[in-house]
């Protein structure tokens, strides 16, 4: 997961007199993934079939439903909570790269 100061810059990005005070990690993902709800809806256009659709960034490792998963590794989005939404979001800030 992304860390709280991340989400809390990317939140306020998005919007300025966003309430972030007190929120954890889980809330500040859904506070991202409902003020992002529908703008990304094209990062899954012109996937080369070869390729699995997302892999891990270099350099960086999250954990999944399936563990840890390292630089490269293949993700899905039944691989983490929330899915598409965590998946929109790990996409924006880097952690997840689209092939």
């Amino acid at each position: 997961m992304p860390s709280n100061k991340d989400l809390i810059a990317d939140i306020l990005k998005l919007d300025e007199s966003a309430t972030v005070d007190g929120l954890n990690n889980n809330a500040l993902v859904d506070l991202l993934a409902t003020l992002t709800d529908g703008s990304d809806d094209d990062i899954t256009d012109d996937v080369d079939e070869s390729l699995p659709p997302f892999s891990v960034a270099a350099g960086k490792s999250i954990l999944t439903k399936r563990g840890i998963l390292a630089d490269g590794d293949e993700i899905t989005a039944d691989d983490l909570p929330m899915g598409d939404k965590t998946v929109k979001h790990f996409v924006k800030t880097g952690h997840i790269v689209k092939n």
